[in-house]
């Protein structure tokens, strides 16, 4: 198996030198911990999967007086230069279109053979529609009905 030059790319470690060297090659603990899940924000799992990992590769060092910082040396600007965007687009003027407006389509007559017929019904099913309801004391016959 082939020894990796730097952290997998997706991971903590990987997320974190890409930060900083996006930061211009130096940034505190503080602000790395944005792109990061909750998980590695104690100090102890950070300093195991981030700092450590990024150590070891050769990728980050840190300061002995100011143990916050961590700054990125060439093989990790090298590194990271592959993943993060150097050049920031420059910002011209926004020009927009016009959407054109939207054109109902035609309508079309119902083609009535497509549509299934009603049921057959039985001889008596329709009986109940004579039945007289009640309403307020009067008898209404059913509006259906044929009555």
């Amino acid at each position: 198996m082939a020894k990796l030059s730097g952290p997998r790319p997706g991971s903590a470690a990987h997320k974190a030198i890409c930060r900083i060297v996006d930061l211009g090659g130096s940034a505190k603990m503080s602000a790395l911990l944005g792109v990061l899940p909750v998980e590695y924000h104690s100090v102890g799992m950070f300093r195991r999967y981030v700092i450590n990992v990024l150590a070891d590769h050769a990728l980050i060092f840190t300061e002995m007086c100011d143990v916050d910082v961590l700054r990125a040396t060439p093989n990790g600007k090298e590194f990271a230069g592959k993943y993060v965007r150097t050049q920031l687009p420059t910002a011209g003027k926004y020009v927009g279109e016009i959407v054109p407006g939207r054109v109902a389509s035609v309508p079309r007559p119902l083609n009535v053979a497509k549509h299934r017929a009603g049921a057959p019904s039985r001889a008596g099913s329709e009986d109940w529609r004579d039945i007289p309801s009640l309403m307020g004391g009067q008898r209404i016959a059913h509006k259906g009905s044929s009555n």
